[in-house]
């Protein structure tokens, strides 16, 4: 009788023991496992829609340009001395010279999701480390205090501030950050074509007044020949400096990136500790 007494008193109350906490850590990981996923995507989603926002603004960027140096060949087309021909190519290829800047779904967006998982998949393995060494270290019949040690304790290890949860909240800390880079990059665009609307402007000091040298071309004076085969060699070889819009991008998402990577590092870290800390103190009840 003393043998299947303790036959049941460790195959009974310590697997009954396990079981449960077992079954707490790994539904909390479930749970917060499922946050972490539901926060990448929506972060996956904002970077997306700013990214599909840019491609809009960069296609009516480029549209502006066009035509605002489709005008100033109109203005001076009715010139037969003018040679206009550089400029007419280069307005035909503004379109595919022009390119969009890169995406905001880029490396660090993926390092991100990366960083995050790794964190993530770090604790899950430190909380299974942890419910292993309660659950088997010593028999309730070995220890009395096994149980109440394992009650007090035990559930430390699915209660926040031992929670991935909190590698959740590095992603949800950035959600708006993509949304806001690529509403920057959209204001650099306006930037830029005012610059350039305005770089196109100088031409007035070699067409005065322009309104009637455009409607009466053969009377009223021409514009100084001279100044404007200048203007147009200028214009017609001009860098457009849209790389500004990129520019904006780069540093900003590189910058999430590293708060992101930072945050889920630290966190991890902190729960590693917490949860040896718990261990210290299971093992101190005993």
């Amino acid at each position: 009788m003393k043998y299947l007494f303790v036959f049941v008193c460790l195959a009974g109350v310590l697997q009954a023991q396990a079981n449960t906490l077992s079954t707490a850590v790994t539904s909390a990981i479930n749970t917060s496992k499922a946050s972490l996923a539901t926060a990448i995507q929506q972060m996956n989603s904002t970077i997306n829609t700013a990214d599909q926002s840019v491609l809009v603004a960069h296609g009516q960027f480029v549209q502006s340009i066009v035509t605002a140096y489709q005008s100033y060949y109109d203005r001076f087309k009715n010139y037969s001395t003018i040679d206009l021909s550089a400029l007419n190519t280069t307005i035909a290829n503004f379109p595919s010279n022009i390119s969009p800047p890169q995406p905001l779904q880029d490396w660090s967006a993926s390092q991100i999701f990366t960083d995050v998982q790794t964190s993530a998949q770090q604790i899950e393995a430190a909380l299974a480390a942890a419910v292993a060494n309660i659950t088997n270290s010593v028999t309730p019949c070995a220890n009395p205090k096994v149980t109440a040690c394992t009650n007090t304790y035990g559930p430390k290890l699915s209660a926040d501030p031992i929670t991935i949860d909190r590698v959740t909240d590095c992603i949800n800390a950035e959600l708006t950050r993509y949304a806001d880079i690529g509403a920057r990059m959209i204001a650099q665009y306006a930037s830029v074509l005012t610059s350039t609307k305005n770089y196109l402007m100088i031409v007035d000091v070699c067409d005065i007044p322009a309104a009637e040298v455009v409607n009466n071309p053969p009377i009223n004076r021409a514009p100084s020949m001279q100044c404007l085969t200048q203007y147009l060699q200028k214009i017609s070889n001009m860098y457009i400096q849209y790389y500004y819009v990129d520019n904006v991008r780069y540093p900003q998402t590189y910058l999430v990136q590293q708060r992101v990577q930072r945050c889920a590092r630290l966190v991890e870290y902190d729960i590693k500790d917490r949860i040896s800390g718990v261990l210290n103190s299971f093992y101190s009840c005993l």
